[in-house]
């Protein structure tokens, strides 16, 4: 079994509020992956991992969280026009995003595969690169969108705005399978009992989130590097299904590569052991 999900289990208290003169920083977010950026009903109260990390954050950063919703696709277009100032959503810290640019990542926070989902009952083909690629659903501009059509010799799959859109296609039999982080797979699982199943495991390298800073934003990327790393070496790692304890996931990811910053780590980053 490859199943490997690496996250920062923060256990904080947070503040009533922030000074009301403050303005509020702006958070890109998912709102459609159970058990890490998900609402019910009311869209201004999300709830999930990557919620309670980024409420964090901006706590720390002495302001209030504005979530703003965002899809994959365009993540990167968001940071870099200043359009949100932070981004908490799934974002792999793939090469190009850690090259000095309009925005920094830093991390990772959660270390993940890709999976395959089918509808309980699929007993059709398990290999990504064996499915005919128009079968498989993803996410639009995604790491595992790149991965599948390598794989498919330049042949793209089908892709989608968001989860929930692949979803509706595989209920509907458009598609036989959704391609994405297991970690998000994992949610829907849980979200809708016994509807789906996973059918491979993990597949492709492994997917590293980061939290991405706009470089319009104004936010100390080293502030949020400490805060990071500070948090994670106070509450430990935990980790899901058969993954073995990685505690140096985040030893050579860490962001900050804009001109303007250092690559070196900061002098106050706590040892791991």
């Amino acid at each position: 079994m490859r199943r490997t999900a690496l996250a920062c289990t923060i256990l904080l208290a947070f503040a009533a509020g922030c000074s009301a003169t403050d303005e509020p920083i702006d958070v890109g977010i998912k709102n459609d992956q159970y058990g890490l950026a998900f609402y019910e009903h009311d869209p201004t109260a999300p709830f999930g991992f990557e919620i309670t990390m980024a409420d964090a954050l901006t706590e720390e950063l002495g302001r209030a969280p504005r979530h703003i919703g965002v899809a994959s696709h365009v993540r990167e277009e968001w940071l870099t026009a200043g359009r949100v100032d932070l981004m908490v959503a799934t974002m792999s810290m793939a090469p190009e995003r850690l090259e000095p640019g309009e925005f920094d990542m830093v991390g990772p926070y959660l270390r993940t595969h890709a999976a395959l989902l089918a509808k309980t009952g699929y007993t059709g083909e398990t290999d990504p690169g064996r499915i005919p690629v128009y079968k498989i659903c993803t996410l639009r501009d995604s790491t595992t969108e790149s991965y599948l059509t390598t794989i498919h010799d330049g042949a793209g799959p089908r892709t989608e705005a968001s989860v929930t859109e692949c979803l509706d296609r595989l209920k509907s039999g458009a598609v036989d399978v959704v391609a994405t982080d297991e970690i998000i797979l994992r949610g829907v699982l849980l979200r809708e009992p016994g509807l789906f199943t996973i059918v491979n495991e993990g597949f492709g390298a492994a997917e590293e989130y980061g939290i991405g800073i706009s470089g319009s934003s104004g936010i100390d990327c080293r502030q949020v590097e400490r805060w990071l790393w500070t948090t994670c070496s106070a509450t430990g790692w935990t980790t899901s299904g058969a993954a073995s304890r990685a505690a140096s996931a985040t030893s050579t990811s860490t962001g900050c590569r804009r001109p303007t910053s250092t690559t070196s780590p900061p002098a106050d980053r706590p040892a791991r052991s």
